[in-house]
């Protein structure tokens, strides 16, 4: 059953449970200034929730969404198909078939790995075997901006494209195999287990990865400036495989944020360990916006979800009293 809160209710609890020196924004303020925009799903229909308010997506039967975007007052949504693993995005409730989008001939041997928008162009990335071309090049790294492809990387062996970024008219990929970067058509080897996303600071633009240590279960967090090439070290954390990991920049601040669903209940800010206060037993947190210091969560545990603002819980829905109910993405707009 889903459940709404107004996070009025809570505010008094939430502000005599902070510790001094933690500044809180004012609540009606914050909710009168912002948008918050919510992907899930709910009667196993793909849809999404502004403000609280429910709007179901044409045609999204058995589709799980896996981002949401606004840009210049369009609404993009990406998922795919539970039942066989295709994707598609839908464009202020236009629902697209990406395999159709791009050309792709029914049949082809294809990933779909992340999508994104800049400018209102969609960018796609994900791997494509090429059956005409010599073995040694039949699996190509690719991106299309709109429906265009552009390949970055031919082999013989599959590769795994993870996330791709548009900064500065420059079109950013991370891969873990091969493992590294691309900038455009250029490849940037890194020395890491799992490739992440991408931020862009006033230091440049940043990409997260992780690596596996030879010693114990451990792997380490660090992300590279791709301006310059150096490292930086965030934390070693007791788990042998990070292979998902969210980094999160607010556009307002600069401040660096790190999350996992790996991470037990906790966030980096900076490299700082942030533990979210409330609601232990959801320990993952599947998704987090960042705007002007105020913090958006989604968190999970097992079929329930819950989102909170400043660990404010605004809304919640359990998936086992509703068929597929979830939230998966949260994307935050300042009016």
């Amino acid at each position: 059953m889903k459940t709404l809160f107004l996070p009025f209710a809570f505010l008094l609890l939430f502000l005599s449970s902070c510790s001094r020196d933690e500044v809180l924004p004012d609540e009606k303020k914050l909710m009168n200034s912002v948008d918050v925009y919510v992907a899930g799903s709910e009667f196993n229909q793909a849809c999404y929730w502004k403000n609280n308010v429910k709007h179901v997506l044409p045609f999204g039967d058995n589709i799980s969404l896996s981002k949401i975007i606004i840009e210049n007052n369009n609404i993009f949504v990406f998922g795919s198909s539970y039942q066989n693993g295709k994707s598609f995005f839908w464009k202020n409730n236009v629902k697209y078939d990406i395999e159709q989008y791009l050309n792709i001939a029914a049949g082809s041997n294809y990933t779909i790995t992340d999508f994104t928008v800049s400018n209102d162009e969609t960018y796609i990335t994900g791997m494509f075997k090429n059956v005409t071309a010599p073995p040694a090049l039949q699996y190509e790294l690719c991106f299309w901006k709109n429906n265009v492809k552009n390949i970055v990387y031919q082999n013989s062996n599959p590769v795994f494209p993870d996330e791709i970024a548009y900064f500065d008219n420059h079109v950013y990929i991370s891969s873990s195999f091969p493992v590294g970067y691309f900038i455009d058509n250029t490849f940037f080897p890194v020395n890491a287990s799992w490739m992440h996303g991408f931020v862009k600071t006033n230091q440049g633009v940043l990409v997260l990865y992780n690596k596996h240590e030879t010693t114990g279960p451990n792997s380490t967090f660090y992300y590279n400036n791709t301006n310059t090439n150096v490292n930086y070290f965030v934390d070693t954390i007791s788990n042998p495989n990070l292979s998902e990991g969210k980094f999160i920049t607010d556009k307002y601040t600069n401040d660096l944020y790190i999350s996992s669903s790996y991470l037990n209940n906790y966030y980096y800010k900076n490299n700082n360990h942030i533990i979210v206060p409330v609601d232990n037993d959801y320990y993952v947190i599947s998704d987090m916006f960042v705007l002007n210091n105020n913090v958006y969560l989604i968190k999970t545990k097992q079929n329930s979800y819950k989102v909170y603002i400043n660990n404010v819980i605004t809304q919640s829905i359990t998936g086992t009293s509703i068929p597929n109910g979830s939230f998966r993405s949260i994307f935050v707009v300042q009016n």
